[in-house]
């Protein structure tokens, strides 16, 4: 049987993607660009015989924390006197 491939359409903190699974996104600034770029992608998919289906989700997608030793941290300002 044939696994079904599903472009989701969501809300990201920047703007929106489209992810397939938990590991890849392609990010867009609009939710009509992501929602294109998802639905030309099923249609190639399909053309060649594959299960394709765009999800479109309203809601903000939280990115996971980064660990402590990954978070950025600004630089102190030096003051010279």
């Amino acid at each position: 049987m044939a696994q079904m491939i599903c472009f989701r359409v969501v809300k990201e903190p920047y703007g929106w993607a489209v992810r397939i699974g938990e590991g890849m996104m392609t990010p867009f600034t609009s939710r009509s660009l992501a929602f294109d770029h998802a639905n030309g992608m099923a249609e190639a998919l399909r053309g060649q015989g594959e299960i394709a289906e765009v999800v479109v989700e309203d809601r903000v997608v939280a990115e996971p924390a980064a660990p402590a030793s990954r978070r950025w941290t600004p630089p102190r300002a030096v003051h010279h006197s």
